[in-house]
């Protein structure tokens, strides 16, 4: 049978443990209160996509997979508050593949509202430095001729 003391040091370590899930459990709720940014995504069925809820700020990414997009469209897709801002165009991917739509949607979102941006999609065999100089010298190829 456990003595005095030690019974005394398991309710201490108990109560202690209590009241560290207790504050834990309240700095959580306070977080939640003070950003309202949630995992929970909502379907825009007029853009035909999911965004996160409880940002201010939304984009996309595109590349060979949604293929012809009219650009013109997306830039004035607008449901209550909620837009698109901007977009991340696909250029190339490992050490030889270039996204045979990123001209062109480099190209159709030149006048639109969106802030744009180039993206490469990095091969894990391949090395990164490689990869890198075949993102730059193609996007540099493109974006430089348009």
């Amino acid at each position: 049978m456990p003595s005095a003391k030690k019974k005394k040091r398991i309710r201490r370590l108990i109560l202690a443990c209590f009241a560290l899930f207790c504050l834990l459990s309240l700095g959580y709720v306070f977080l939640i209160q003070k950003y309202p940014w949630s995992n929970k995504r909502v379907r825009y069925a007029a853009f035909g996509i999911y965004l996160p809820e409880g940002y201010p700020v939304h984009g996309i990414d595109v590349s060979r997979y949604q293929q012809n997009i009219d650009w013109e469209s997306v830039a004035q897709m607008q449901l209550q508050t909620v837009k698109l801002d901007f977009v991340f165009i696909k250029a190339t991917e490992g050490n030889a593949y270039i996204d045979p739509y990123f001209e062109r949607n480099w190209r159709k979102t030149d006048n639109s509202r969106l802030a744009r941006g180039a993206y490469h999609y990095f091969r894990p065999k391949v090395s990164g430095i490689v990869q890198a100089d075949h993102f730059i010298n193609q996007v540099d190829l493109k974006v430089g001729d348009l």
